[in-house]
């Protein structure tokens, strides 16, 4: 893989370049998302890098102009993703093989870009990746600023592609997030509907939210994916738990279940042990609040804690302040773990060991975490030895015990009218 490299196209387009190796035969011309408003090639160069990490592919991304930066109209990013297309067709040596890649906003110009093209830059494409993508511009289908459905409806991609001879020749790659609210996964199912069985590949990724791809821990996965789909070799995988995250001796046990499971339980029971470590507070909530949509309010909650916490700091020479000032320290340490580029889990490992005096384990007790997928678990592992401890209960004396715990002040007249 070489380092990003910018070249000029036309007289004012520019595509930037990564390539594993010279003359790959599978070459990508990605488009990145924005909504037309905003964004630039550097958003996918991290993706990128990560599809160009293995030999055999070269990915092209390309620049067109948004709202924001060049006051740009959506006829004018379709003129710029059609010339990227018929330079990246030049571009392809004999037997090469091109793909045309979209992500969110992106997926919306590589569609237009390939219809619009002529028959002969057509068969040029091998296929189809779409992440996330704006594939309907139909009265329920995505608007913004860019495009409105009264303007723009007529060039809506799932509706032009229906029945369309391509779907019968070109493969297609689709993944998206089960919780993306930029651009429902029902978009990416329906247009999934259009193509034979044989030429469409559909991944879901349930917990994840819009641009999950461009993110750990599933930016490997949606890579390795699209080299597999491409025809490259895969590229073999390594364990960051390697690198020393944990210290030498450790193991990390995570402890998940349900609510009145017996999480607390354990967690104050392991706290007594000599041989384990763990943090002031039980459920920390990190990797949840990371990969999981709808638990990502418990970070939006420490940090409104945060704010109250220093508003109730007073002027002067105030010796309340001195417990004030501590439980802004210990939020602020908490909320440090959250501080950091994705994938960096540096600052959750320093958290987590401080204190720390070589004992065997150390316990993050964060019942949620039963929320995360199998991506968010490979993550977990990641960082060295891990045990995972999975604690369940027999679900009506769990959903009993929830009741009660819920409004203890009710209790007797609960218990009276339940029995």
């Amino acid at each position: 893989m070489t380092d990003p490299v910018t070249q000029k196209i036309g007289q004012a387009g520019e595509v930037t370049m990564l390539a594993s190796t010279p003359n790959d035969p599978v070459h990508i011309l990605a488009f990145h998302g924005g909504g037309g408003v905003a964004g630039t090639p550097d958003m996918m160069v991290p993706f990128a890098q990560q599809v160009t990490a293995g030999p055999g592919v070269t990915m092209a991304l390309a620049r067109y102009r948004t709202l924001n930066a060049d006051q740009a109209s959506f006829e004018d990013m379709r003129a710029d993703a059609a010339q990227a297309l018929d330079w990246a067709q030049a571009q392809i040596p004999a037997g090469g093989r091109l793909y045309l890649l979209g992500a969110s906003f992106g997926g919306l110009l590589a569609l237009d870009a390939l219809l619009e093209a002529s028959a002969e830059v057509q068969e040029h494409v091998t296929g189809l990746i779409l992440l996330n993508a704006v594939t309907d511009t139909g009265p329920d289908g995505f608007a913004n600023r860019v495009i409105k459905p009264e303007d723009h409806g007529h060039l809506s991609p799932i509706a032009r592609l229906k029945g369309h001879p391509m779907l019968s020749r070109l493969r297609c790659f689709l993944a998206h997030g089960g919780q993306d609210d930029v651009v429902p996964i029902d978009v990416s199912h329906r247009f999934a509907a259009l193509w034979p069985k044989d030429r469409c590949e559909m991944m879901p990724f349930p917990n994840s939210s819009h641009g999950f791809f461009n993110r750990a821990p599933h930016d490997k996965t949606v890579a390795a994916a699209v080299r597999k789909f491409v025809g490259a070799a895969p590229i073999e995988p390594k364990r960051t738990g390697s690198t020393g995250l944990l210290p030498k001796g450790a193991t990390m046990v995570y402890g998940i279940g349900a609510q009145k499971a017996g999480t607390s339980w354990l967690f104050d029971y392991l706290k007594q042990s000599e041989e384990s470590h763990t943090v002031h507070i039980k459920e920390l909530h990190y990797f949840d609040a990371l990969y999981v949509k709808s638990e990502q309010s418990h970070l939006n909650n420490r940090l409104a804690q945060l704010r109250r916490a220093v508003d109730n700091l007073t002027p002067g020479m105030d010796p309340a302040n001195r417990k004030r000032l501590r439980d802004t320290q210990l939020l602020a340490e908490r909320l440090s773990i959250h501080a950091a580029a994705s994938g960096d889990h540096r600052p959750y490992v320093e958290y987590m060991t401080k204190g720390y005096a070589g004992q065997k384990i150390i316990c993050d007790f964060t019942p949620s975490y039963c929320t995360l997928d199998a991506e968010g678990f490979r993550e977990m592992d990641s960082l060295g030895p891990a045990k995972f401890i999975f604690i369940l209960r027999d679900p009506v004396d769990r959903l009993w015990s929830q009741i009660l715990h819920g409004d203890r002040r009710a209790e007797p007249d609960i218990v009276r009218r339940c029995l």
